[in-house]
């Protein structure tokens, strides 16, 4: 050990805690990709696939490729899904579908940073002016906020819920 090491140590590990504490908080969130088939039956399957595209839509998924499969009237999609949306996704699908999409084909994909600060408050004038001193739940919506709100009340912690915004 060298001598004075120790101080350059502590040193360089207030200097690390305070970067850390300065930078924006951002949420890590795992992503799933699913491989889905589609029949289009009789009718050409276009309200089929609409549904589809419609059920990935409303969980924030993406479709990353689409393809109809040679020699029958089958598409094949390949898509990526947040993994808090993935629970229940083979009902919705089935029930929006009426049954012409199979049960997904599920396999973690990567992570991925949700790009809002989770614990964001107007600070600037700017922000104040666009925003107002507070954000409520109809001004804007957050999703990095609103996963750890979910995974507050699931786990039994406190939500910071304010039960009267504006009281006459």
């Amino acid at each position: 050990r060298l001598p004075g090491s120790g101080n350059v140590m502590a040193t360089a590990r207030v200097a690390c805690e305070h970067a850390i504490r300065r930078a924006p908080m951002r949420i890590v969130e795992g992503w799933l990709r699913c491989q889905l088939t589609c029949s289009s039956g009789r009718s050409g399957g276009g309200e089929h696939m609409g549904n589809l595209y419609g059920v990935l839509a409303r969980r924030r998924g993406r479709v990353v490729d689409e393809r109809m499969l040679e020699g029958t009237s089958t598409f094949l999609v390949e898509a990526i899904l947040p993994m808090t949306a993935a629970a229940g996704f083979a009902e919705a699908l089935r029930g929006a579908t009426s049954g012409a999409a199979t049960s997904p084909q599920m396999v973690f994909s990567h992570w991925e940073a949700i790009d809002e600060d989770p614990f964001f408050r107007p600070k600037t004038a700017s922000e104040l002016e666009e925003f107002g001193d507070t954000v409520h739940a109809g001004q804007q919506r957050n999703t990095a906020r609103e996963l750890v709100k979910e995974v507050r009340r699931r786990k039994g912690l406190d939500l910071d819920r304010r039960i009267v915004v504006a009281a006459e």
